[in-house]
């Protein structure tokens, strides 16, 4: 395959050599394997939280605490369902990528490498914004997105 080039209007241009376009294909290999991972997961979390809102709701495993098991149940299965959402968001970017940028290659099509461009961009900001919203009031000090990190 030989190099790639592309000019913009301004006359400024970019171009994809073999070794660029070997690692593209590589990285797509690896967003694919981690975008099905990131669905796994997801799914994973909504039947945990399923599972969560059952238990909630039937009183399974009545607690000794000072908050009833089943409403703490609930109260983490109304965390998981959303966390699960944004994994599933996150995975689809990710995925969108991988098929993009390597169908882009295969194809040398300038449009296609835009597209995964953009898809890994939104993922990209879409982990930008759960990973600053740690400190959100729903989200502890330990909160997985944000890695035990504070941000104020």
């Amino acid at each position: 395959m030989k190099d790639v080039e592309k000019q913009d209007e301004t006359g400024r241009s970019i171009v994809l050599t073999q070794i660029s376009c070997n690692y593209l294909t590589e990285t797509a290999k690896w967003g694919k394997f981690l975008a099905i991972i990131g669905y796994i997961a997801a799914g994973i979390m909504v039947l945990a939280g399923l599972f969560m809102l059952i238990a909630g709701v039937f009183g399974l495993g009545m607690g000794t605490g000072t908050i009833p098991v089943p409403f703490s149940l609930v109260l983490v299965m109304v965390l998981y369902i959303p966390m699960a959402v944004v994994y599933f968001f996150i995975a689809t970017y990710l995925y969108r990528f991988s098929t993009y940028a390597r169908e882009a290659v295969h194809l040398n099509d300038s449009t296609l490498l835009e597209n995964s461009m953009k898809q890994q961009k939104s993922c990209y900001k879409l982990v930008g914004i759960v990973y600053h919203s740690g400190d959100c009031p729903l989200c502890s000090d330990n909160c997985h997105f944000s890695g035990g990190r504070s941000f104020s």
